[in-house]
C-alpha cells in the first residue's frame, strides 16, 4: 500500500475511535444522571436503613465505573 492510502486508513480508524470515546462519555453522562435522578426517589419513598443500604450499593456501583472508566488511560501513561 501507498503511504497516502495507509495514512488515510489510520485517519479513519481514529475518527471511528475518537467517536466510540466519545459516545461511550455521552452513555457514561446519562447512567450518572439517572443515579441521581433514582437517589432523589429514594430518598423519598425508602426509610432510613433502606436509604443508607442504597447509598452503599450506588457508591460502590460509582467507584467501580470510575475505575473501569479512566484504567484505559492509567495503563497508557
Amino acid at each position: 500500500m501507498e503511504k497516502s492510502a495507509i495514512l488515510g486508513a489510520l485517519m479513519v480508524q481514529d475518527r471511528l475511535i475518537r467517536l466510540n470515546i466519545q459516545m461511550l462519555e455521552g452513555i457514561l453522562k446519562e447512567i450518572k444522571a439517572d443515579v441521581e435522578e433514582i437517589g432523589i426517589l429514594a430518598e423519598a419513598c425508602f426509610s432510613e436503613e433502606e436509604q443508607k443500604k442504597y447509598k452503599e450499593a450506588v457508591l460502590k456501583v460509582e467507584a467501580d465505573l470510575n475505575i473501569r472508566s479512566y484504567r484505559p488511560y492509567i495503563r497508557h501513561i
